[in-house]
């Protein structure tokens, strides 16, 4: 789980070196889908149960797709292994009956998640104060940059014909908050995780509060909920 945080880490940095902030916005959707399933993850009484839960239905997903990838195979008159898809159907009637349910019509239905739950829900019970705010403010605006949504291109429909400075300080000010909210993130999951060696919370402090400091100097577009407003309250 770190080491995918990690990766997502180095890859916003590279991402925001070269202004590509909109591209680096669906990563901080993954980290925050990361640090809300940990958070949920262990409030579980059986950690360990709810361990071998998260990774059964990444085995389920698996399953599913490499199903749906014999299938396309044989639809577009590709040889298949016909004993595979047989397994692979056979897994999905019996392996993983915790994450599905038959309608009266008998249409299965595999449940969205893990958990069984939303992305919404598990952040409206997260029992960090500000979960719920940075859904609503910031996990939207993300998945808008993530499916290329109509407000993520507006600004190129209907160019502003701002001076140059104003457009590259409004692009300094998205850059800070995107690498300010990746660090957040991945300092909140490395807390979240036992198995890892603690990081030291004076250091974190330190970082958090100089990488707040440094986005309100440049502005940031809107206030990203932050560790510093849950002190605030």
């Amino acid at each position: 789980m770190l080491l995918r945080a990690s990766n997502a880490l180095k890859a916003v940095r590279l991402l925001c070196e070269q202004a590509h902030w909109e591209f680096a916005a669906p990563i901080l959707r993954q980290l925050f889908e990361l640090v809300i399933n940990m958070e949920y993850l262990g409030r579980q009484p059986d950690r360990e149960a709810a361990v071998f839960s998260y990774s059964k239905y990444g085995l389920l997903q698996t399953v599913r797709h490499q199903r749906l990838t014999l299938l396309y195979d044989e639809k577009t008159g590709r040889p298949i292994d016909t004993q595979r898809l047989a397994v692979l159907d056979q897994m999905l009637d019996e392996t993983f009956r915790e994450f599905r349910s038959v309608h009266d019509k008998g249409n299965v239905h595999w449940k969205p998640s893990w958990s069984g739950h939303h992305t919404r829900y598990l952040a409206e019970q997260s029992k960090h104060p500000l979960r719920a705010d940075q859904y609503e403010l910031m996990f939207s605006a993300w998945s808008e940059q993530a499916h290329g949504a109509p407000a993520a291109l507006l600004d190129n429909m209907f160019p502003r014909g701002l001076p140059v400075a104003k457009v590259v300080a409004s692009d300094d000010a998205e850059i800070i908050q995107t690498v300010t909210m990746a660090m957040t993130f991945f300092l909140e999951l490395w807390t979240l995780l036992p198995n890892v060696p603690p990081v030291d919370h004076a250091q974190r402090l330190e970082w958090t509060n100089k990488m707040l400091a440094e986005a309100r100097k440049h502005g940031a577009p809107f206030p990203a909920p932050s560790q510093a407003d849950s002190t605030a309250r």
